[in-house]
């Protein structure tokens, strides 16, 4: 049953009984495995303030795929004194009967997350060891359907917007080179050769306009759905995706797989400090972008093999002092997204945030342009 005809059969059922209806509660494509859904949040607070007595499911799996953490729902609707039925399954809480099938599809609805899991890495390791590349092109590459195109960098911005589909892409399953997007790659990668820093290629592709071979002038301008910026204009951070991944260079890379989470910090009676703790923990596999192995893709490469190996070499050495050797990386989310508001309100400047970590594992942010040319001249002091 799609989600149009869920909520009908929900609906039935609690007239059919009698009861009064105070709320629907929906997280369409949400998946199950915990409780970061805002729907189900407003289902607890709304437990908690006294204002349900009986919750309806359409399924026992469309509540959650995860048995700890349905065992502890139950237990929380108990010491509320909340009743919960299932419409499918005949499912009531009430019965030691009901009970006891329960816990038995509350199993099998989390098995079922275990097996697709499996099944999905094994797909994507076979796609890898074949070349095809799965998921999003990446920048500087299109799916090749430009008849129906509607990548941000298409209308207005690409050449062959519009036109017939390109028969290299095999009908968007392989990606092809961008007609504008590829020549920022080649120029991205023979910047970082030369020298140049992450920030710095980032500063010369968003001031500067570019003639293409083809004689027109363009301003690269990055794509996808992440970058919130009007003049979607490149980062650090989007520079270093670009020099990090193999795909130019023609490879397709399989990655460490992080195994799967069924961590569920957002259940009553579960504290965010307990979850902060699990996360510090190291994960078995290592770092994410650690690469397995590199296979040839069927893909056009827009760079050699040998100019992404030595740029992967400047990066370790930068990266790699006896100070910092063995330390374990943190991830900063608002580096990149969050700007100084002083640097701003001074000349008009977007200067991102760089985060640092202190005591006692604490994130900090400050402004960027601290260590940069703007330093001297004190414009900026937080």
């Amino acid at each position: 049953y799609s989600m149009e005809y869920q909520p009908d059969r929900s609906e039935e059922y609690a007239l059919s009984k009698g009861w009064r209806i105070v709320a629907k509660y929906e997280d369409p494509d949400r998946t199950g495995r915990n409780s970061r859904r805002p729907g189900l949040q407003a289902l607890i607070r709304d437990v908690k303030a006294g204002r349900v007595s009986v919750v309806v499911v359409h399924r026992l799996d469309r509540l959650y795929r995860n048995l700890e953490s349905l065992l502890r729902f139950l237990r929380f609707l108990k010491s509320h004194r909340v009743r919960l039925v299932s419409v499918t399954e005949q499912i009531d809480t009430e019965s030691w009967w009901g009970r006891l099938v329960l816990y038995v599809l509350g199993a099998l609805a989390e098995m079922y997350v275990w097996q697709t899991s499996v099944r999905v890495r094994e797909v994507k390791a076979e796609m890898a060891r074949r070349g095809l590349h799965n998921g999003q092109a990446p920048y500087g590459y299109c799916n090749g359907l430009c008849s129906t195109c509607t990548s941000l960098n298409g209308e207005g911005y690409c050449p062959l917007f519009g036109q017939a589909d390109r028969p290299e892409s095999r009908r968007g399953r392989i990606p092809v080179p961008h007609p504008v997007d590829q020549h920022a790659v080649r120029l991205i990668h023979a910047l970082y050769s030369q020298g140049f820093s992450d920030r710095d290629i980032a500063e010369y592709l968003n001031s500067r306009l570019f003639h293409l071979p083809d004689g027109s002038l363009v301003e690269f301008r990055t794509k996808g759905s992440r970058n919130t910026r009007p003049e979607r204009s490149f980062s650090r951070d989007s520079i270093r995706e670009i020099i990090i991944n193999p795909f130019y260079a023609g490879l397709i890379a399989r990655h460490t797989v992080q195994p799967l989470d069924m961590d569920d910090e957002q259940l009553p009676g579960t504290t965010s400090g307990d979850y902060r703790r699990k996360q510090q923990k190291t994960s078995p596999v290592g770092s994410k972008r650690a690469i397995l192995e590199l296979n040839p893709g069927l893909h056009q490469s827009l760079i050699t093999t040998s100019l992404w190996q030595s740029n992967q070499q400047l990066r370790r050495g930068k990266h790699s002092t006896p100070v910092r050797r063995g330390s374990p990386t943190n991830s900063y989310l608002l580096s990149g997204i969050g700007c100084c508001w002083e640097c701003h309100a001074w000349d008009g400047r977007k200067a991102s945030l760089r985060g640092a970590t202190g005591t006692s594992n604490r994130t900090y942010y400050r402004c960027a342009t601290l260590q940069d040319q703007y330093k001297s001249r004190k414009k900026c002091k937080t």
